[in-house]
């Protein structure tokens, strides 16, 4: 595989590696897969995975939703992206997947938010010409737009939101009484798993059997929400909604007509608002919450591809048509 040297070393302990071949998931492409982990700043293991082809001529960087992982459907999309010749790569979000951490437990978003920046700044040191872009799907996309606040140079390439956790669809919320309540009682016991609400699992995705098989994956979380995550999500929505207009990275918001987990009009007001430039959006009639799992799948990884495909080719024509300077003889460092 093709990477750029770094002199920093990387802060990931590499556990296992194997070659992908053509005949398996990896048609016409030569795939080096690598698992391991890294410790985040509060001396946690957060696993991770890697799909490298040769030669890769983008990074994607995935950034999970609550209670998921990249044990199962999203390493199908790593894997996807793969094939479309993408260096593609995801870890476990702390209490989640098989990362270290009280399961499904968030104290506070910002610590996901600079788990996430450490383990993409790692990798782009790898790969410092070629364009990343950060696939993120509800709550992964809710940590993609808080990176996108603090650091929004690791966006050369773009911000891919799929379904983004911006505001919870309204039957998702308790009445403001209860709210009050559970946030008093959080205080004491924020690791309490009696948040009331629909069970997320039931409302992510529409095909009744991928439906069930992501449920019933082991490593799915399928309690009930943590008083201190739900404390956590109410904080984070809120704050996304007061500072999706100061946004400015190129953006791609995807989100189903029906998603009853997330609002879709919320993302429409992210399009509307936001500072970016270089910002598209597509709602996809009938689809729910996960796209990726739909039917018509294949079409939103078609959009997605195009997407950064078109980025590519400008980072290209741009290198083609930009004047070298010419030399003036003097030696400038």
């Amino acid at each position: 595989m093709t990477t750029s040297s770094s002199s920093t070393p990387s802060i990931i302990h590499y556990e296992r590696e194997e070659k992908l071949n053509s005949q398996e998931d990896m048609v016409g492409h030569q795939i080096s897969y690598r698992s391991g982990y890294f410790c985040n700043s509060r001396g946690y293991k957060l696993v991770c995975q890697e799909w490298i082809p040769e030669n890769p001529k983008g990074i994607v960087f995935i950034l999970h939703g609550y209670g998921d992982h990249g044990q199962h459907m999203l390493a199908d999309d790593a894997k996807e992206f793969a094939r479309k010749q993408y260096a593609s790569y995801i870890f476990d979000q702390q209490g989640h997947g098989l990362s270290e951490g009280l399961p499904a437990f968030i104290q506070d978003f910002d610590d996901l938010m600079e788990d996430s920046i450490q383990f993409i700044d790692d990798i782009a040191s790898r790969f410092p010409k070629q364009k990343r872009f950060v696939y993120s799907s509800s709550m992964g996309g809710a940590i993609g737009l808080l990176v996108s606040l603090k650091k929004p140079e690791i966006f050369n390439g773009g911000l891919i939101l799929l379904a983004p956790l911006i505001k919870l669809d309204d039957h998702m919320v308790p009445n403001q009484m209860i709210v009050n309540l559970l946030t008093w009682v959080s205080g004491y016991f924020p690791s309490l798993p009696i948040v009331p609400g629909d069970n997320v699992n039931a409302l992510n995705i529409k095909d009744p059997k991928k439906r069930a098989e992501h449920a019933n994956h082991p490593l799915t979380y399928k309690g009930r929400a943590r008083l201190g995550t739900g404390v956590a999500i109410l904080k984070v929505t809120s704050k996304l909604q007061q500072q999706m207009a100061n946004v400015n990275v190129p953006l791609l918001i995807l989100h189903g007509s029906e998603d009853k987990v997330s609002s879709p009009l919320v993302s429409q007001e992210l399009y509307k608002v936001a500072k970016s430039q270089d910002k598209s959006l597509k709602i996809y009639p009938g689809m729910w919450h996960s796209l990726t799992s739909e039917p018509e799948s294949d079409i939103v990884y078609g959009d997605i591809v195009h997407w950064m495909e078109e980025r590519l080719f400008t980072q290209t024509l741009m290198s083609i048509i930009t004047p070298v300077p010419e030399s003036t003889g003097d030696a400038s460092f």
